[in-house]
C-alpha cells in the first residue's frame, strides 16, 4: 500500500533557489491561483505532470503554479497561453500511488514573473525562465492598520458566513507576521479567478491590502442591507 511521504526538510538555498529559477517548472492550471503562504493540494493524473512531480520530489521540490488564460481549452494538449505572474511553492507532503498517480501538497514560497518559456527538450512537462516578484513594502504601520482594519471588518461575516468567519479568525490567532497574514486572509476572502490573478499581479501590499478591503465591503454589504 502507498503511503505518504516527505520530502527533505527545510526550503531550498538561495543558491539552489536561483538555480532552480532559470528552468522552474509549471503546473498550469485553468482557475486557480497559488497565494504565497497557502497550502495547495493537488492529486496528479496526467503523464506530463506524472513526470514533473518525479522530477521535482527528486530535486528541490520547486515548481509554479500559472493560471491559463482564458480560451486555453482550444490548446489543453499543447502549451495554452498562461498568466505571465504566478505563485511558486515547493512540495512538502508526497504520496505515490501504485498506478503511478501522486497526491502532493505545495506550499507557497511567493511570486514569479514567466519571463521566457523554455524548449520541450527532454521534458514532457512545461518549463520557464523566471524571475521573483518581491513585495513592495507599504509605510510604517499602513499595513498593520489596514489589517486591523480587515479584521475588524470580518466579524460581520460571523452570522452570514460562519466558517469563512472562523478561518479568518484563526489566521488573526496565530498572530502571523503582516505579509503572511495578508497573504492567508486574502487567500480565504477572494474566490473569483480573475480577482485573486489581479491580487497576485500587484507587488504593493498596501495596494493589495485595499483590495481585499474592497472586496470584503463588497461580501458584507448585502448583509448590511438585510440589517437595515
Amino acid at each position: 500500500m502507498a503511503s505518504p511521504s516527505d520530502p527533505p526538510s527545510g526550503g531550498p538555498t538561495p543558491e539552489q533557489l536561483l538555480a532552480a529559477l532559470q528552468a522552474l517548472p509549471a503546473f498550469p492550471l485553468p482557475g486557480l491561483v497559488f497565494f504565497p503562504h497557502s497550502l495547495l493540494p493537488l492529486h496528479v493524473f496526467e503523464p506530463r505532470y506524472r513526470a514533473l512531480v518525479q522530477d521535482a520530489v527528486a530535486g528541490t521540490g520547486l515548481l509554479c503554479v500559472p493560471m491559463l488564460q482564458d480560451g486555453w481549452q482550444a490548446d489543453y494538449e499543447g502549451r495554452p497561453a498562461v498568466h505571465p505572474v504566478a505563485g511558486f511553492g515547493r512540495i512538502v507532503r508526497h504520496q505515490a500511488l501504485p498506478d503511478g498517480r501522486h497526491n502532493i501538497i505545495l506550499l507557497g514560497m511567493g511570486r514569479v514573473e514567466l519571463e521566457q518559456e523554455l524548449p520541450a527538450a527532454d521534458r514532457p512537462y512545461r518549463r520557464f525562465r523566471c524571475r521573483l516578484r518581491p513585495d513592495r513594502p507599504a509605510p510604517a504601520g499602513q499595513l498593520e492598520r489596514l489589517l486591523a482594519e480587515i479584521d475588524a471588518m470580518s466579524t460581520g461575516l460571523v452570522r452570514a458566513k460562519p466558517e469563512l468567519a472562523l478561518a479568518l479568525a484563526r489566521v488573526v490567532e496565530g498572530r502571523p507576521e503582516p505579509d503572511r497574514h495578508l497573504d492567508l486572509v486574502a487567500h480565504l476572502l477572494l474566490s473569483d479567478p480573475h480577482q485573486r490573478q489581479a491580487w497576485v499581479e500587484l507587488d504593493s501590499l498596501s495596494e493589495r491590502a485595499t483590495l481585499v478591503q474592497a472586496a470584503l465591503a463588497s461580501t458584507l454589504a448585502p448583509i448590511a442591507e438585510i440589517d437595515a
